[in-house]
């Protein structure tokens, strides 16, 4: 089925450490329940550790998963002492990919039924997604979790 025009599509950003993670995750799955379609877009890295944990994950039909790379070598560790690394490469690295990302999302509906998006939520330690929402032309709220 073809998604209806207008529909809300949010793009939701979280931090990719486990605080911030649950409770855009949460965000996400209540907003899904509500009837907006939500792309919860994590890191290549928090996406492969997701579906290790796979039971933890909210199952609805409007919620999606996407991810992208952090811009950190693959041998890197991504644990708590490093998250202004993993701030700062995500800020600068990955700025690219995710504007790309954000202009694929906004222009066009996918094969999956869900429409374009039309806002972004971004967690509030990455100012660079607000300023990447701005430049694409889509709204974004920044929701600092913690």
């Amino acid at each position: 089925m073809a998604p209806m025009k207008n529909t809300p599509h949010v793009l939701i950003f979280p931090y990719p450490s486990q605080g911030p993670l649950n409770c855009m995750m949460k965000l996400a799955e209540l907003l899904a329940i509500s009837g907006l379609h939500v792309t919860l877009l994590n890191t290549d890295n928090t996406s492969r550790r997701l579906c290790l944990s796979s039971t933890s994950l909210p199952t609805t039909p409007l919620l999606r998963f996407k991810s992208i790379s952090d811009g950190l070598p693959e041998d890197q560790p991504r644990d708590a002492s490093l998250l202004i690394d993993l701030a700062e490469s995500l800020n600068k690295n990955s700025s690219l990919l995710l504007r790309d990302m954000m202009l694929a999302l906004r222009s066009d509906d996918s094969s999956d039924g869900f429409p374009h998006v039309t806002c972004v939520i971004a967690d509030g330690y990455l100012p660079s997604v607000v300023d990447l929402a701005k430049d694409v032309g889509l709204p974004c709220l920044s929701f600092r979790t913690l």
